[in-house]
């Protein structure tokens, strides 16, 4: 599990560095950040809830099959 925590960490550091590059430009880098889809949010840094102001357990609040979807997304990048 802690594996898990620490490729999350490395998933979020992913993100922000596109949302670092974007510039503004936010459209160039949304199709490559590593997100997906929870009530009706994109949520990209899955440590915070959907405000990314509170720490959350990220497999209690959004769900396993979520989180495992994130990492396997980000084990396959080229």
């Amino acid at each position: 599990m802690d594996d898990h925590f620490e490729l999350l960490e490395e998933i979020v550091d992913y993100n922000r560095g596109l949302l670092e590059q974007a510039d503004g430009e936010f459209d160039e880098v949304i199709n490559k950040m590593i997100t997906f889809r929870f009530e009706g949010y994109d949520i990209w840094n899955p440590l915070t809830d959907e405000s990314s102001r509170f720490a959350v357990d990220p497999f209690k609040k959004y769900g396993d099959k979520n989180i495992e979807k994130m990492i396997n997304e980000y084990r396959n990048l080229d």
